[in-house]
């Protein structure tokens, strides 16, 4: 067993190069994880439920650098925001739109980046090379960029990051650095894409730092071709009185899985965490999340709702761990699911784990059909049968849409919503 894990290792290490676009010191110190790591199997407890064998068979190639992408179907309608195009995992400047960033607002691709004091001070500091495929990302990475916003500056204005996979079979590894200064404001969105419809395989990292009464909505759109694997990794650090939102959109792909890990290592924080995942045909997504409540006085909430068809699969792990210091934490978790399919399947485990003694915590879930009397009462007032259940499945999804602060993008992920279950809103 052990040499049948080395020869899947090495066969699939052997697929990649070593990175130009990380500090080499980060470089290596992840190929020296990498040499201790193995690639997980479902008898660990953390994978339980998914198992990373569609990447680990698979044969990548490294996507072409230089292709010409037309932009504009991958855009948000109506949206303004700075734009970074992420193509295959390489940060594409000749296709970005980042005329008149206001000051203090620096967006710096990490191959430029060596000297940046706050590059240097929190890249690959927070993301743990302890976890294989974060030490792939760092050892691998396909390119990368930072976004810094100085002290004291609020945009409403967000930016767009667009990730595009544009190469049959390509492995795209990007890294992305997101630190909003001390008593900033901004939003920000990733988009993943594809204009491929074969196999590819996204293996995304991102650092996010929430400094002292600094606020950040990050959202995250996953939306790639029905082949596409996807492992997105966000590790947040926040600061005494800052703000950290997060929307975790997932409508498409083959196997997904996102890992949340948030610090909460400051006083009068407030973390907020929403996901929704539509799921149909073979699809399997699976959400991990943490939230480590340090100090004192700080409140999180999070809800996470999957729709569930065919046979598909849906995964959700959720932990709440709330230190000894960490008193009067107000913490919420819950996760709900509704299934459409006899043969659809979801696994659910919201956890706490609580040392301090005064604090408000809850966590639940549920997973359920439709309720025949509510679809009964809408049928009696002239509903058809379908748009009953679709209505339903809405109203179900509309709190996760609520979370969603831009407007266009939330209307775009409603459409998006519409169009998969023939929705009329």
């Amino acid at each position: 067993m052990i040499a049948e894990k080395t020869d899947i290792k090495q066969s699939f290490l052997a697929q990649l190069q070593p990175t130009a676009n990380m500090p080499q010191a980060l470089v290596k110190e992840a190929m020296e994880s990498i040499d201790q790591l193995n690639f997980p199997v479902n008898k660990e407890e953390y994978w339980k439920y998914t198992r990373p064998t569609k990447i680990l068979n698979s044969v990548f190639v490294a996507g072409e650098q230089h292709l010409s992408i037309d932009i504009e179907p991958l855009k948000i309608p109506g949206l303004d925001a700075w734009r970074v195009v992420m193509v295959n995992g390489v940060f594409r400047p000749d296709l970005s739109e980042l005329q008149n960033l206001p000051a203090g607002i620096n967006i710096i691709d990490l191959k430029e980046a060596s000297n940046h004091p706050q590059v240097n001070q929190y890249l690959g500091k927070l993301a743990d090379n302890q976890h294989i495929f974060t030490a792939v990302n760092t050892a691998y990475s396909t390119g990368g960029i930072a976004i810094i916003a100085d002290e004291k500056i609020e945009v409403e204005k967000p930016i767009h990051i667009i990730h595009v996979q544009a190469t049959e079979d390509a492995l795209a590894q990007p890294r992305l650095l997101v630190i909003a200064g001390k008593s900033s404001s901004i939003k920000v969105i990733a988009s993943f894409k594809s204009t491929v419809t074969t196999r590819t395989f996204t293996n995304v990292v991102t650092e996010m730092v929430v400094n002292q009464n600094a606020r950040l909505e990050y959202n995250k759109i996953q939306f790639e071709n029905e082949e596409s694997l996807q492992l997105s990794t966000e590790q947040v650090y926040q600061e005494r009185d800052s703000y950290f939102s997060i929307n975790t959109i997932t409508l498409n792909g083959s196997w997904v899985r996102n890992n949340l890990n948030i610090v909460v290592d400051g006083e009068n924080c407030e973390t907020r965490l929403f996901g929704i995942y539509p799921l149909t045909g073979h699809q399997h997504v699976d959400n991990h999340t943490l939230v480590d409540h340090r100090k004192p006085h700080c409140e999180s909430h999070e809800l996470y709702k999957g729709i569930l068809d065919g046979s598909s699969n849906g995964v959700f792990n959720g932990k709440v761990f709330v230190r000894l210091d960490a008193q009067k934490t107000n913490a919420f978790q819950q996760n709900n699911n509704i299934i459409l399919s006899e043969t659809a399947q979801v696994n659910t485990k919201p956890e706490l784990e609580i040392y301090a003694d005064d604090v408000k915590c809850s966590h639940g879930c549920t997973t359920g059909q439709f309720d025949d009397e509510a679809v009964f009462y809408l049928r009696s007032r002239g509903i058809g049968e379908k748009n009953a259940r679709n209505l339903l499945v809405y109203a179900f999804a509309q709190e996760v849409f609520e979370n969603i602060s831009i407007a266009p993008l939330k209307k775009q992920v409603k459409q998006l919503m519409a169009d998969r279950f023939d929705w009329e809103h």
